[in-house]
């Protein structure tokens, strides 16, 4: 998702929280609305619809966050906010705790310089924004996790295979699964190798516990859409298996194990010739 920024009309990619913070004042006449965690981090800072004399950049520093949904208005209320707002010439105030297992973790508000300006529809969706800010740090942890792993796991097969070719020796394949399962401290983990005829062969397994299945064998990897499209879009595709699905049963049946709780699809490409997968499974809770 792109948004303009003001400052220099440069375009850049939102964060979750820019994006949780816009789709707050979308339905919201509030000049300002803000999202700050307590962990040092920079706060996002969004302007509303209407232009409005309240910069974002007028915002400033935060007070602590309050314990309880805290609203001021007319300029009524005591303690650090109120102070906050008078400050800015903030007439209507709605600040929202963000708690994570019941540790206070953030705020997120918003704002208007006109007394009465926020709605009753606005503190609900500041409250419900409140809860969805934390599910969103917590994918975008996982998804930064994924990409980390992706990464490394890349560089690690691209590394291994080039020393191969380079000593002309035939790649070690079960050398690295063994490898890279050990290090990535999942339940198993296989390498499969595309070939001209557009097989997909497991060439080798790794990990905790490797599955049973034999090596060696091959599927015609347009019958393995996700595996397909980690190939083409040269990213890692994550499958869950916690329910009957048809769309990755395929993959499940080919690559997994029957108790596999999930896994992850990671491409690698080495030269012009040579591309694979790494195949995560994870059957522990």
């Amino acid at each position: 998702m792109q948004r303009d920024v003001a400052e220099g009309d440069a375009t850049r990619a939102c964060s979750p929280d820019e994006v949780l913070v816009t789709a707050i004042l979308e339905r919201s006449v509030a000049d300002v609305g803000w999202l700050a965690w307590g962990d040092g981090g920079k706060a996002v800072v969004v302007p509303g619809v209407a232009r409005s004399f309240l910069s974002p950049v007028a915002i400033g520093e935060f007070p602590d966050p309050p314990r309880e949904f805290l609203v001021i208005d007319r300029r009524t209320g005591s303690g650090p906010w109120a102070v906050w707002c008078r400050a800015r010439g903030i007439l209507s105030c709605a600040i929202s705790p963000i708690y994570a297992h019941g540790k206070l973790v953030g705020v997120v508000g918003l704002a208007s310089c006109r007394a009465d300006g926020l709605a009753d529809y606005d503190v609900d969706r500041l409250q419900l924004a409140a809860t969805l800010a934390v599910h969103a740090r917590t994918y975008e942890a996982r998804l930064r996790g994924v990409r980390q792993m992706f990464d490394e796991v890349s560089r690690t097969l691209e590394n291994a295979l080039a020393l191969d070719r380079a000593l002309r020796l035939p790649p070690t394949y079960r050398a690295i699964a063994r490898s890279v399962g050990e290090s990535l401290d999942v339940t198993y983990c296989r390498i499969a190798i595309r070939d001209a005829r557009a097989g997909l062969t497991i060439r080798a397994a790794g990990g905790h516990r490797p599955p049973g299945k034999s090596v060696s064998v091959t599927w015609p990897i347009d019958d393995l859409t996700h595996c397909t499209q980690a190939l083409h879009e040269r990213r890692a595709v994550v499958l869950s298996f916690s329910s009957y699905d048809p769309v990755v049963e395929p993959e499940r049946l080919a690559l997994f194990s029957p108790t596999t709780r999930a896994g992850v699809i990671l491409p690698f490409f080495v030269g012009p010739r040579t591309q694979g997968v790494l195949i995560i499974g994870e059957e522990r809770r």
